[in-house]
């Protein structure tokens, strides 16, 4: 029976001494979608050996956009198992084969003609740790097809809203013309500027309550920290930028403690420390001056307590980006208005609202009227699940939310921020702010923590996503 072949990934250990003398061939991939091309590579991969085992990526490593996988690895696994040529099936929980390769150690690994010529990334580590067996690689031949085409051409594995908007982002530009955006931006000279943020989880779970008190205890279990604040935004703009200088003005940086109950991943509440900034930036002004594109993360600590901190910024930044947070420490302290000029400024509602005064009024109005102020040419709302709102002088721009799995919202708009101001400085279209923003956020509440966006994997989600 098909389901009889689908084994655990630990089991290839046992394959090759069961099979002493025998061709083991191995074929990864998504195979999101079953198509011609697919059928085809894998009928030649069968004929390359004896035994073809192929080995799929598990759904929380499939980084092809959004509504994607949009078949699970159970189902995935299924179609191939049902297949006469695939003798075995397994599901790899990492983003490369490099596991199921150790394991199996094939005499064949194959991939499909659409990797002719590539010998960089994970293609080369692949290739490297196949020959250090013995083995070697091949690569198939044929009629290349895509799961991302196929499916993006019919819209059924988006939501309605996603379907709309990358139908009209796709009518207007190709995965060439976004990603060459990308290109453009590594050789920015960038300079940032904010406060230091350490972000600490300690994971913990419930023993009960307490014997003398009307409290639960709680086991701590683990702790992890991150570099947040202007670190972490620094590191999103080194995705995409070769030359970016970070300037913290202070080697004390706030810790922001956070209590998660695990496995849920669900935070209970939150400490925060930290000590007087010492706060010396003047050194560093003249490499703001040089810089081509100035982000400025305003994180409400001190940095920045009024408008004349600000002045040395706004007048030496050719281009300046501009995010200022309200958050529990300042909330309705540290507004956008202290800032006096802003070419490119990313803010959440609360955010703009308070800088507007105006709890209820119509967002875009809030938004333009804002961005008139600063004399701004992109002004981006971030809206958490609702997704974002970009005006500029022509007009709005609204797009949905791209995640389909949030494990951990902390720091998406850090990275919606990092990876949208090179773009902006550039005068790249409201359209391809929002995509690649949104892409970046997606990716970042995909996984626990602050993590700086990877440039190869944001890459790939775009590339996927606009086939």
């Amino acid at each position: 029976m098909a389901d009889s072949k689908i084994i655990p990934l630990i089991d290839l250990l046992k394959l090759r001494p069961q099979m002493p003398g025998r061709v083991i061939c191995l074929a990864h991939g998504c195979f999101d979608l079953l198509h011609y091309g697919h059928i085809e590579h894998l009928r030649q991969a069968k004929a390359l050996g004896d035994y073809l085992v192929v080995t799929i990526t598990a759904d929380q490593f499939v980084i092809k956009g959004p509504g994607r996988p949009a078949f699970t690895q159970e189902q995935r696994a299924a179609h191939l198992a049902a297949l006469e040529m695939v003798d075995c099936v397994a599901v790899v929980d990492d983003p490369t084969a490099l596991p199921a390769i150790e394991m199996l150690r094939p005499d064949i690994y194959c991939k499909g003609p659409d990797y002719e010529g590539r010998e960089d990334g994970v293609f080369a580590q692949e290739k490297a740790l196949v020959q250090s067996f013995g083995g070697r690689m091949v690569l198939t031949s044929g009629e290349t097809s895509s799961s991302s085409a196929i499916l993006n051409g019919t819209g059924d594995h988006l939501r309605l809203e996603v379907a709309v908007f990358l139908t009209k982002v796709r009518a207007r530009y190709s995965a060439d013309d976004v990603l060459g955006w990308l290109d453009k931006t590594t050789q920015l000279k960038v300079f940032v500027i904010g406060e230091p943020i350490r972000d600490e989880y300690v994971f913990v779970a419930p023993e009960g309550k307490s014997a003398k008190d009307s409290i639960i205890c709680f086991r701590q279990l683990w702790q992890e920290h991150w570099d947040g604040g202007v670190d972490v935004v620094g590191g999103h703009l080194r995705a995409l930028c070769e030359r970016v200088h970070v300037s913290r003005c202070s080697p004390q940086p706030l810790i922001k403690r956070r209590y998660i109950l695990e496995p849920f991943v669900t935070k209970l509440f939150e400490t925060a420390t930290f000590s007087q900034f010492v706060i010396n930036c003047q050194p560093h002004f003249g490499m703001l001056a040089e810089a081509d594109l100035v982000v400025a993360a305003d994180f409400g600590l001190g940095l920045f307590p009024t408008a004349e901190e600000t002045k040395a910024i706004v007048g030496g930044a050719k281009f300046l980006a501009l995010t200022v947070q309200s958050n529990s420490l300042n909330f309705g302290f540290n507004l956008l208005t202290k800032w006096p000029r802003a070419d490119y400024v990313v803010v959440d509602e609360d955010e703009l609202r308070l800088a507007r005064c105006d709890k209820k009024g119509e967002l875009v109005g809030l938004a333009q009227a804002e961005r008139e102020r600063l004399g701004a040419r992109h002004l981006t709302v971030t809206l958490g699940h609702r997704g974002c709102l970009i005006v500029d002088a022509e007009g709005f721009l609204e797009a949905p939310a791209l995640a389909d799995r949030v494990l951990d919202r902390l720091g998406a708009g850090d990275a919606f921020l990092g990876v949208t101001a090179p773009l902006a400085c550039l005068g790249a279209p409201k359209e391809v702010l929002a995509l690649v923003g949104s892409a970046a956020a997606a990716l970042e509440v995909s996984q626990i923590g602050n993590i700086p966006t990877d440039r190869a994997a944001l890459r790939k989600w775009l590339k996927g996503t606009l086939k």
